[in-house]
């Protein structure tokens, strides 16, 4: 489990974020950052279940939801197709990181 949250800040922060408590607030009375309180959120709205649902189980139980991870979004799995093509390119000589990040920087502009 990323950043070893302990169970039961993970149920605090469930709970506050049920009673509309801000972010900062959620991380400061945690003792944890907004980043770590964020990404669970995040975690657990993927899950879609309600807060309610979440408080009322064990911690093995939402422990093992977390373990669980979600789905690579699309991004992430182009980004896992080109791995093999990167490990490739980089033995070549010549070729480094900041040549492979230009070159992705081109090949996905956005615009």
């Amino acid at each position: 489990m990323p950043n070893n949250l302990k169970m039961n800040v993970l149920k605090q922060i469930i709970q506050q974020h049920y009673s509309k408590t801000p972010l900062r607030a959620i991380a400061r009375n945690c003792g944890v950052s907004r980043n770590t309180v964020r990404h669970y959120l995040k975690v657990l709205e993927d899950k879609q279940l309600s807060d309610t649902e979440l408080l009322a189980m064990e911690e093995h139980e939402l422990g093992q939801l977390l373990a669980q991870g979600t789905a690579p979004n699309q991004r992430q799995q182009q980004l896992l197709a080109q791995f093999p093509y990167l490990v490739k390119e980089l033995k070549r000589t010549g070729v480094n990181r900041w040549v492979l990040w230009n070159e992705a920087v081109v090949k996905h502009k956005t615009k």
